[in-house]
């Protein structure tokens, strides 16, 4: 009895540790003992630039008021199944092929706004810090993103 419990023990934990190792190394890793960041260019995360982060009832009026470019961060098929009214989209994995088509619309004195899905996604910020590198300007992210926005019962455009 003792030792099918200490067989037990030492199986689970082998398991936990090559399951921890293995998380640690993988490109798709979970954020268990650190924020997993692996994923975002080096040259992205050295930076002191800060950007102002909206609201949805700024963004709304921004919307409304049509004072704003609106950019949503997300894949484009996943953009094509519902957005804010009047965003276009800009996946940052897509960006430098992108990027050309937007470029002089974008360096205007225009209120440029990222969003993405929500407050755990990266994109916007992602996406905010190339638009600057490129030479855009007014940059704002809306971290609360599509969840804030459909939470909030607001338009969706489709």
């Amino acid at each position: 009895m003792k030792r099918t419990v200490f067989e037990i023990l030492a199986i689970i934990t082998v398991s936990c540790l090559v399951a921890i190792i293995y998380n640690n190394v993988s490109n798709n890793s979970l954020p268990l003992f650190k924020k997993n960041d692996k994923n975002i260019d080096k040259s992205l995360k050295q930076t002191n630039i800060y950007f102002q982060e909206v609201e949805a009832e700024y963004v709304k009026q921004l919307v409304d008021n049509h004072e704003a470019i609106l950019i949503d961060a997300r894949l484009s098929s996943i953009y094509k199944k519902g957005h804010i009214p009047g965003s276009v989209s800009l996946p940052v994995g897509k960006f430098e092929d992108m990027f050309p088509g937007f470029e002089s619309r974008l360096k205007s004195d225009q209120i440029i706004v990222t969003y993405c899905i929500g407050i755990s996604c990266e994109d916007s910020f992602i996406l905010a810090m190339k638009l600057h590198k490129k030479g855009v300007n007014s940059i704002m992210i809306y971290k609360g993103g599509m969840e804030d926005w459909m939470e909030k019962g607001y338009y969706i455009e489709k």
